[in-house]
């Protein structure tokens, strides 16, 4: 791959070339990858990023764009949910105008960036979803190509994906050539070494990393989630060394004390909003990572769920203004006992016409995407899909033309998503009027 690349671009200079060898002191696991990437960007090829997760892909890219001196402008296919999204908020965080704001078309977005005046890499995260049928078959040509299009080597693109690249090409043999950086899983010394500097620098930590991943690294490679269980694990680790049952260095009674714990570790791998609040009770409520449209959808659950239904004509039939004007409640009031401890069953026809009141309501933000229920990102099916998985959502009975749902929202977990999307949520939950 190296061989190809012979200019030398803008970033390869000796001042770029200092800065890249800081990162590598900062990643030395990932010299190569870092070397790689600061040739390809710095003379100008769009580039594929490929390896599984927490592989250190993004951080890597986001160091090399801050060495060839340019701008990283990043975007996630799966927060976007389509072309146009994509294209708009790309455009948008470049500070370029253009007729429509959130929706553009590709001819659209390659006039836009024509006038970029300075040296920019779009990071598109989560590539893998340009192949799927919420993006045009002529999006990922579009972005490959992009300085073909724009006239100009100011605009560079970077890829980053967990798929390999070989994959892309054998669903769509006509995509264009193009560099692809590999990046390989850690190993387990590797991953020691990084769980050490990130953590607390101390022996007792060191050793417990060391245990943890001769229990965990079998079944788990994600450092994140390693490095989660290692800081969930480190006070049950030092509690036999600080009471001086364990002595220090003592592996082997270290490990029996601790085996219990690291079995219920290891089960509870891939949940981590969970366990945290399991694990720490004053930790505030994780937000899950969901689209805007999810978030929403999760909203008009919760307010199906809280709300009598003879009072949705009450709070969702008045206009923007009069909900404006509504008195603000105490958040977490209900209308009755009996619905503050147990949610009610609703159907789908009341999710949906709640979710087109809270959506009219969001559309007032101009940071908001401009979404209606016919033009979700995500289809409305598939997203109650996926919150019932999470266990957000359970479907009650197996009706399959009228199914009907229960909510398992908290009042906090609703409160903080409601702030993310910026919706008052207390105009539209119901309290007793005693």
């Amino acid at each position: 791959m190296d061989s190809k690349i012979h200019t030398r671009g803008r970033g390869t200079s000796v001042g770029g070339y200092r800065k890249l060898e800081e990162v590598i002191g900062d990643y030395p696991e990932r010299e190569k990858e870092a070397r790689a990437l600061w040739r390809v960007l710095g003379s100008g090829h769009a580039v594929v990023v490929t390896g599984p997760p927490a592989s250190g892909k993004s951080a890597i890219v986001s160091a090399v764009v801050g060495c060839i001196g340019s701008r990283e402008v990043l975007c996630d296919c799966v927060s976007a949910g389509s072309d146009g999204v994509l294209f708009g908020s790309l455009i948008r965080q470049l500070g370029l105008r253009t007729a429509h704001s959130t929706n553009l078309s590709a001819t659209e977005f390659v006039e836009a960036l024509s006038r970029v005046k300075e040296n920019v890499v779009l990071v598109i995260d989560r590539a893998e979803r340009l192949k799927t049928d919420r993006f045009s078959p002529q999006t990922l040509p579009v972005l490959l190509k992009i300085n073909e299009f724009v006239g100009t080597d100011r605009v560079r693109i970077a890829l980053i994906t967990d798929v390999r690249w070989s994959r892309f090409v054998e669903e769509d043999p006509a995509l264009p050539a193009v560099f692809s950086v590999p990046f390989r899983s850690y190993n387990r010394d590797e991953m020691h070494k990084i769980l050490c500097r990130i953590g607390p620098s101390d022996e007792e930590y060191s050793g417990l990393c060391s245990l943890v991943l001769d229990v965990v690294f079998g079944c788990c490679r994600d450092l994140r989630e390693i490095g989660k269980v290692s800081e969930r694990m480190l006070p049950v680790y030092l509690e036999p060394l600080r009471d001086g049952s364990v002595a220090r260095g003592d592996a082997l009674a270290l490990y029996k004390h601790l085996r219990p714990h690291l079995r219920t570790a290891v089960q509870s791998l891939y949940r981590r909003s969970q366990d945290d609040l399991q694990f720490d009770d004053d930790q505030s409520v994780q937000v899950p990572d969901l689209p805007f449209g999810a978030k929403i959808l999760l909203l008009s659950c919760y307010l199906a769920a809280k709300n009598p239904p003879g009072t949705d004509k009450k709070y969702f039939v008045a206009s923007g203004r009069a909900a404006k004007r509504r008195r603000r409640t105490t958040f977490g009031q209900t209308v009755d006992d009996e619905a503050s401890t147990k949610s009610r069953i609703f159907p789908l026809e009341r999710i949906l016409a709640i979710l087109e009141v809270l959506l009219s309501q969001c559309g007032g933000d101009v940071t908001a995407p401009s979404l209606t229920v016919n033009s979700l990102a995500t289809p409305v099916l598939v997203q109650l899909s996926t919150l019932t998985s999470m266990g957000y959502l359970s479907k009650q009975g197996e009706n399959l033309t009228d199914p009907k749902f229960r909510a398992n929202i908290e009042d906090t977990l609703a409160d903080q998503v409601a702030k993310t999307v910026k919706l008052e949520l207390t105009n539209f939950l119901h309290v007793s009027e005693s």
